[in-house]
């Protein structure tokens, strides 16, 4: 896999320089192009990640409050389903020999400590006090962050060759305000509509204690840029209305649907991974 030409914004000139990668990371670099803000594109959308596994009893119930939750806010609430720790193991025969888990939904299953399931993070903030969230916060966590003004955008522009199944991803982000600090982008491939068996504890949902055939919607496929992304400005000050770029390409796995695939990108501050925004972008148009 190969990246695109990357372009540093220096303040005492402009220089080029040319690279190349052996996976998906985006070398997020400032473009001298000034962008005029459209109203209409400020709108903060925020990303809950649910802890899950096809051997969790409990987990319907919270996949149930994610599906509902993005019923209510749509384009606004964005879904990230990992399927991690030891719920998501798989048999080798039997019922669950389907394996949904990921390198970066492991890693980040481990670095937030989840231990039960289902749980979420909300844009990995805390809400009362709490980071890891059962499945009762995660609507109250929602509004209150969607109840803020947006503090960065980005756009997904994308191209997918289906004879070849080579993705090529472009992620623009742009900060609405100056701000301090660190921060990354992240960029991940999910898929709706794998359906494979699933525990149920719940007779009001669906079959106990065997669901053979539960649809599977959000699942984590890859973090296509590495578990924690690339970063966006390497330590200066970010300015609104300046655009930082990356991109680069990945050939999508053959087990994968490509048209019920998605990109998600969001961008994030280094020191305590608060995602501030988040975008998503189907593969198939």
């Amino acid at each position: 896999m190969k990246t695109f030409n990357k372009i540093f914004l220096l303040t005492a000139g402009l220089f080029l320089l040319m690279t190349a990668c052996d996976k998906l990371e985006a070398p997020y670099v400032t473009k001298l192009d000034k962008i005029t803000p459209d109203p209409g594109d400020e709108t903060r959308k925020v990303l809950l990640e649910e802890y899950t596994g096809h051997k969790c009893p409990n987990c319907p119930t919270g996949s149930k409050v994610a599906h509902d939750l993005k019923q209510i806010y749509g384009e606004q609430l964005i879904v990230v389903s990992v399927h991690a720790g030891f719920f998501a193991y798989p048999d080798p025969d039997g019922l669950y020999t389907e394996d949904y888990r990921t390198t970066a939904g492991s890693e980040l299953n481990n670095y937030f400590s989840i231990q039960s399931y289902p749980k979420g993070l909300v844009n990995r903030t805390e809400y009362n006090q709490a980071l890891v969230l059962g499945k009762d916060s995660w609507e109250p966590a929602v509004n209150e962050l969607l109840e803020m003004p947006a503090e960065a955008k980005l756009e997904i522009n994308h191209e997918y060759n289906p004879d070849t199944r080579k993705l090529d991803i472009n992620v623009d982000t742009e900060f609405l305000t100056e701000m301090n600090g660190t921060f990354s982008v992240s960029t991940y491939i999910i898929e709706d509509s794998l359906v494979s068996p699933q525990k149920n504890d719940n007779q009001n949902l669906g079959p106990v204690p065997d669901w053979e055939d539960y649809t599977h919607q959000h699942v984590l496929r890859m973090a296509v840029n590495g578990t924690w992304g690339e970063p966006v400005n390497n330590g200066q000050s970010v300015l609104p209305n300046v655009v930082y770029q990356g991109g680069c390409s990945v050939t999508l796995n053959d087990a994968w649907a490509a048209e019920n695939c998605h990109i998600v990108s969001f961008v994030y501050r280094n020191d305590t991974r608060e995602i501030i925004q988040a975008e998503e972008h189907s593969v198939v148009d």
